[in-house]
């Protein structure tokens, strides 16, 4: 079964368009900005004077905590916090107006970038999951099941022991990984939050769109099986699965053969 591809989402993005583009950081609307900016900053200086020439403030006088947490001071800290956020918000629209982010496939994230995201993936994970119940153990029949279905639908991306994945799926940024060692890495529970919500911004879909609860639970019983298996358990399963359903395995080029320390 083919992944779900982006031609919904563009659709309900048109249909959400009035057909006429909201430039938001356009150069007038950047100006009106700054004025605004400048404008509160003015306002603020005025206040300040009005306050020491009226003898409200003592500008020779030690802090105390009363002046600290003033009404100028209070106004300043927030004035500084927008200053700020504009200062964010001008840069943005200066990478996204000058089209300086590269958002082609054929060019690696910036190693900070990457690093940032995979951190990202991480704790969200480990955060929506930690409520998950999972099975205290997968019967035999769930990992067949979950094979069968990885088999068709995992391979060409992630490969699997001795089978490699297709040539196409090296030219994705970021490039998915094999998952032998998933469930190592991974927690059950875990496992089945990624396949069932897949991932933003890769070409990992969300399973449980197109997959009973059950069949998600099977794709995690075989990747909990998986580290334990060799090219040549993987190509019996393979077999076997031809034998009872007549249909040929899927073949993708295989890589060089494993090393001896995957367990037999």
């Amino acid at each position: 079964m083919s992944p779900p591809t982006s031609t919904g989402v563009a659709e309900a993005m048109a249909a959400g368009s009035s057909g006429k583009k909201t430039r938001f950081f356009s150069v007038k609307n950047i100006l009106i900005y700054v004025a605004g900016a400048f404008s509160a900053l003015l306002a603020m200086a005025r206040a300040k004077s009005t306050a020491v020439s009226g003898g409200i403030v003592d500008p020779g006088g030690p802090p105390t905590i009363a002046s600290i947490f003033s009404i100028k001071n209070i106004l300043l800290y927030v004035f500084g916090g927008c200053s700020a956020l504009f200062a964010m918000a001008l840069g943005a629209a200066v990478v996204i107006e000058g089209g300086l982010f590269n958002a082609t496939a054929s060019t690696p994230h910036l190693r900070v970038v990457a690093i940032a995201a995979h951190a990202a993936f991480i704790r969200s994970v480990e955060v929506r999951a930690r409520d998950i119940k999972a099975p205290t153990q997968f019967t035999a029949a769930e990992v067949t099941a979950g094979f069968r279905d990885y088999d068709a639908s995992c391979t060409a991306c992630h490969g699997a022991p001795g089978v490699s994945n297709a040539a196409w799926a090296h030219a994705m940024t970021p490039p998915p990984p094999y998952l032998e060692d998933a469930a190592r890495r991974w927690a059950p529970r875990e496992l089945y939050w990624i396949v069932g919500q897949g991932a933003k911004m890769t070409a990992m879909p969300a399973w449980a769109e197109v997959r009973s609860d059950g069949q998600v639970w099977d794709l995690v019983a075989f990747l909990e099986a998986l580290p334990y298996l060799s090219a040549t358990d993987y190509a019996r399963m393979r077999a076997a699965a031809h034998n009872a359903n007549g249909a040929p395995p899927r073949a993708f080029p295989s890589p060089p053969a494993p090393p001896s320390t995957v367990p037999e």
